[in-house]
């Protein structure tokens, strides 16, 4: 739970790179049970981005 309250901290923050922001609401959407083609359309970014993000 700390953990995904962390990332939601980063996902509003005005001050974090594009790069983590995304990189945490992709994380959270996942975590939410989402599938790759639903966080992405979701996030209006391209499919391969979140299935690059969660290889890592």
């Amino acid at each position: 739970m700390r953990e995904k309250q962390i990332l939601e901290k980063i996902a509003r923050h005005q001050h974090s790179s594009q790069q983590l922001v995304r990189r945490s609401q992709i994380i959270l959407k996942a975590g939410d049970g989402l599938n790759n083609q639903q966080v992405a359309r979701v996030l209006s970014i391209h499919r391969e981005t979140v299935r690059q993000w969660r290889e890592r």
